[in-house]
């Protein structure tokens, strides 16, 4: 028995449902990493967690948990939930900087990262199947710049932020900058060789979307940093949330938008 994912209606459509549940299953993962870290806290375990843990937004850890000692770098499932020990606040890349937290990103990232190769802003079909002949600059330019944005981010993956903390802050910043420039140049594709005015809009609106997400995780958590405003500690996470979730989504949305049309 094999699986065929392709439409009923029209053999030559990909069916997105599949697809579309991968990138909602990343999504509803990077959105509840507070509940998770709360509910799978380890601080008590002295034999897993035994670090001298100090909380970036000038609370006591010893006050809230009664010991001064906690899950530190790399420990534990998830990240710290007591308080934030990163200096932007909360973040995706606090609450999975340990080994099976990385893993379960690694793996809920999987489906929404092939669906970019197979079905989406990296396959061949989006290239060739088109209704006027793309110049071979701009499929290399495609093609390269969504290579960049993987590659980054599997090294944001790779090198947590409590391990190698300058290494994750430029993969974070190249892989925002790389997706960001990809899925312009898709847009552009969409709207001026599908003459798909719509699909393009489309893509440029969740493109917005995940820019200025970035943006002001990126502003939130200087401001935290800088300015102490220690009210802005869930802020950096959430707009990374939304970044995130909107630059994996895009790939699945456009399978679903090429079924229906």
């Amino acid at each position: 028995m094999t699986l065929n994912y392709k439409s009923k209606r029209n053999p030559n459509k990909i069916y997105p449902y599949p697809w579309i549940l991968s990138s909602i299953i990343m999504s509803l993962y990077v959105w509840s990493l507070p509940i998770l870290s709360y509910l799978f806290d380890q601080n008590k375990n002295k034999y897993l967690c035994n670090t001298l843990v100090i909380c970036s937004d000038n609370t006591s850890f010893y006050n809230k948990t009664g010991s001064l000692y906690g899950c530190g770098c790399g420990q534990g499932i998830f990240g710290q939930s007591v308080c934030p020990v990163c200096d932007y606040g909360y973040t995706i890349s606090s609450y999975i900087a340990t080994a099976p937290a990385t893993g379960l990103m690694a793996c809920v990232s999987a489906f929404p990262s092939a669906a970019i190769w197979l079905f989406g802003t990296g396959s061949n079909r989006l290239y060739y199947e088109c209704r006027k002949t793309i110049p071979i600059f701009l499929i290399l330019l495609a093609k390269s710049t969504i290579i960049s944005f993987q590659v980054c981010f599997f090294i944001f993956l790779f090198a947590t932020d409590c391990i190698f903390p300058h290494l994750h802050d430029i993969s974070v910043s190249l892989f925002c900058l790389f997706g960001i420039i990809h899925y312009c140049l898709i847009a552009y594709i969409y709207q001026h060789y599908y003459d798909d005015k719509r699909g393009s809009k489309y893509i440029i609106n969740l493109c917005l979307i995940s820019m200025f997400s970035f943006c002001l995780f990126i502003l939130t958590g200087h401001i935290y940093d800088t300015q102490q405003i220690y009210l802005f500690k869930y802020f950096p996470w959430a707009f990374e949330c939304l970044g995130i979730t909107t630059s994996f989504s895009i790939a699945p949305i456009m399978i679903w938008y090429e079924y229906i049309h």
